[in-house]
């Protein structure tokens, strides 16, 4: 038994897994859930939880978790999120606030400044916050919009590259290199006299340097290196770009981009590949299913494993529902009636309910949706959508008839259940006056453990409208005589 434990304890530590502390006080979460989440990938951002722990009624809380990498972690409890970097055996003493000081009140929560107890200077946090300052006060010493129309703010930031150079050059924590390195690029893609032209930038930031996935400031760089490269491109390598999208094939589309100085690293290309068809999906040029099509394959089949994950966070990305994303259509057609589709409420809020009518709650959401209906009714569309399924008795047949706004009975293989994602009842979207989801998964009319409801959603808008309403009435009384 005694040598059993020793080889799962060596295998362990072969593995690379160690053990991260992170403890604290949390005073304005008491009893609330402190949850730590990696980040998958920094295109997606897609995370991924590492561990959680509930705040103790003196206020402290502490989390262990197995990690093999550093990394930048968020910090979320409360609706609010923070973050810090950790480090493998990394032990970490921190305080969440309950927002920051100057920062307002958001109900949907807010970025917090995480404060860390007995920083040792050597710890990564401590490097990265000092560096961060550094750099504040140089900008603020040196940077505006006259200085970096003459030589002098070049001069000024090559001094400062230089001896933050000297400063770092024993460091041998690569992470936090990066981190500098890429801090300094993205000064130098600042336009002032004398910077580097887009090549240079190539050579000297990325062509021998290596992918580094974990990095934030290394992707946000490359991300915004290769934005919207796919419309940079002469006619000719635009139309070998278009045909392997058509034909989705992302071996004739890595083909066609490998002609680009700036891509003739295999495994970069096909990052960036990854990346600019995530960007044009939303667009007009290329067909969406030949898009998530090549992404797919990717995701399964990649040149490089490292970029499989990211492939399949942006498929899911980009077809998942989320507020910001326009809404998937739908065509309800009920027996003897037109059909309805999300075209027929241009220019107006749609809040759509779904419930089993059978479930007693489905009830009792919609008695409380009736006086928000006849509160709002004016300024938001009102639908409940209910499985024609479900044998229901008279006085359910009746009830649900009775509503007084939009209802329809659909089949349970309608393709809405599929498009909105719904897998339990009652669920709930609220989509804008431009077919855009405002909210998802939306509130219902009965407040949650927070105490809120769709009623605050509601009254936004209606405010939204009135606030427009006023001002259009006040111009038109200002310029009685048409004078524009």
């Amino acid at each position: 038994m005694r040598y059993l434990f020793l080889f799962f304890l060596i295998t362990y530590s072969y593995l690379g897994i160690s053990q991260v502390r992170i403890q604290g006080t949390a005073p304005s979460y008491l009893g609330k859930k402190i949850q730590v989440f990696g980040i998958q990938d920094y295109f997606s951002y897609k995370d991924t939880l590492l561990g959680e722990s509930i705040v103790k009624s003196d206020s402290t809380f502490e989390i262990e978790l197995s990690v093999t990498k550093t990394q930048k972690v968020l910090i979320k409890s409360n609706k609010n999120q923070g973050f810090i970097y950790i480090e493998p055996k990394g032990k970490y003493t921190i305080t969440l606030p309950e927002k920051d000081p100057y920062n307002a009140y958001r109900p949907q929560g807010n970025q917090i400044e995480i404060g860390f107890h007995n920083l040792a200077p050597t710890d990564l946090n401590y490097k990265i916050i000092a560096f961060d300052n550094w750099v504040t006060e140089f900008l603020a010493a040196y940077f505006n919009r006259k200085t970096t129309t003459t030589p002098e703010f070049a001069s000024k930031l090559d001094t400062f590259k230089i001896n933050v150079e000297k400063y770092y050059y024993k460091d041998t924590n690569t992470f936090f290199k990066t981190y500098v390195r890429y801090s300094i690029a993205s000064l130098d893609d600042i336009q002032f006299v004398g910077a580097r032209n887009r090549y240079e930038k190539y050579d000297f930031y990325i062509k021998d340097f290596p992918i580094m996935y974990d990095n934030e400031l290394y992707m946000k760089y490359i991300a915004l290196f290769y934005k919207n490269i796919l419309g940079r491109f002469p006619t000719e390598l635009n139309n070998k770009i278009y045909q392997s999208i058509l034909r989705s094939s992302p071996s004739l589309l890595s083909k066609a981009l490998s002609e680009e100085v700036a891509l003739k690293n295999t495994k970069l290309r096909e990052l960036i590949l990854i990346k600019s068809l995530s960007e044009v999906y939303n667009g007009s040029e290329y067909p969406k299913a030949n898009i998530i099509n090549i992404l797919d394959s990717i995701s399964k089949k990649p040149l490089y494993a490292s970029n499989s994950i990211i492939a399949k966070n942006l498929v899911a990305r980009l077809t998942e529902l989320a507020p910001g994303i326009k809404a998937p259509d739908f065509n309800l057609a009920p027996a003897g009636q037109d059909s309805i589709s999300l075209k027929n409420f241009n220019g107006k809020y749609l809040y759509i309910q779904y419930i089993d009518p059978n479930f007693e709650e489905s009830e009792k959401q919609c008695e409380l949706l009736k006086p928000l209906y006849s509160k709002y009714k004016n300024y938001i569309e009102f639908i409940t959508i209910m499985d024609e399924g479900k044998k229901l008795s008279k006085k359910q047949v009746n009830y649900y008839a009775s509503l007084p706004w939009k209802k329809h009975f659909i089949p349970p293989t309608h393709a809405i259940y599929i498009k909105y994602n719904i897998k339990s009842y009652p669920a709930y979207v609220l989509i804008d006056e431009t077919g855009i989801i405002y909210s998802y998964p939306a509130l219902s009319p009965i407040p949650n453990g927070e105490y809120e409801n769709i009623e605050k959603y509601f009254f936004s808008i209606k405010r939204k409208i009135d606030t427009e309403l006023l001002n259009k009435d006040k111009n038109a009384m200002d310029n009685i005589y048409n004078d524009d």
